[in-house]
């Protein structure tokens, strides 16, 4: 396959009284995306080589909305409750289908398209979708724990496939702990350590069996000296997939690296 999506995104929240917390995303995604199946039989008289496509676009706005309550627990720890949604939405898009066959006759290729549909018209759609998160820290320790819900089961993309997709559910966990974030005389006490973990399965199936992702993910938050900004480096290692109940498997490991610019810019 080719092509890839894109996502912009613009988000506002709002206070409500002192603890309360609500918020929206307006979200644009673009892009496409190609699928190709293909069937060949070089220089073989009487067979046919078969070629298939199919072509999405997609161009659609999508809202997702989230409400979080602060609170404290005698004035040592701070935390925070956080629900995320988004209730089934249809998206603007277009696609098209050709298939082909090439029989190779008299040492020439004779092309012929057996079939060409194309489509407009709100052709992909995004499940309803419900997250609940929980956090809470002191000066020293942070501790985040989430899981998201996304109803798959009622979606239907006929135009790609007649398969029937199952609920996706996806659960993280993750701490982190400074030393002490104000010892300027030592620097490793002021660097932040990350650990994380995560596991959700596909929306669709391989032999009547959702596809296992598992994994976990450690780094460390480097703090530039005399600033707030800081480096962070996390290394992600997982396991995809299983040989006895999918046909596939796959281990792989994301390093990541990214600046957190918190400083003043305006004066």
């Amino acid at each position: 396959g080719s092509g890839g999506l894109s996502k912009a995104y613009l988000g506002n929240a709002i206070n409500i009284g002192n603890y309360l917390t609500i918020g929206a995303n307006a979200n644009f995604l673009f892009g496409y995306v190609n699928h190709y199946n293909s069937l060949q039989m070089p220089n073989q008289e009487n067979y046919y080589n078969a070629y298939s496509r199919n072509h999405l676009r997609l161009h659609s706005f999508y809202f997702d909305y989230g409400l979080q309550y602060t609170g404290t627990v005698k004035d040592q720890f701070n935390y925070k409750l956080g629900l995320t949604f988004a209730q089934k939405q249809s998206l603007s898009s277009d696609a098209n289908y050709l298939a082909t066959k090439t029989n190779f006759i008299n040492n020439k290729n004779l092309l012929d398209t057996i079939l060409f549909v194309d489509t407009t018209g709100n052709l992909l759609e995004l499940p309803n979708m419900i997250g609940v998160g929980f956090a809470i820290q002191n000066n020293q320790w942070l501790f985040t724990a989430d899981m998201t819900l996304q109803q798959w089961h009622e979606i239907q993309l006929s135009f790609i496939t007649h398969e029937t997709f199952i609920d996706k559910i996806s659960y993280h966990i993750g701490g982190q702990y400074i030393p002490n974030k104000n010892d300027f005389s030592h620097y490793s006490r002021r660097i932040a350590y990350r650990l994380g973990a995560y596991f959700n399965n596909s929306y669709f199936t391989i032999n009547n069996e959702p596809i296992y992702r598992v994994g976990t993910t450690f780094g460390v938050g480097l703090p530039l000296r005399k600033t707030k900004t800081s480096i962070n480096i996390s290394f992600d290692i997982g396991k995809y997939g299983s040989i006895s109940k999918n046909g596939i498997e796959s281990y792989y490991g994301i390093l990541s690296l990214n600046l957190n610019l918190q400083d003043i810019w305006f004066v």
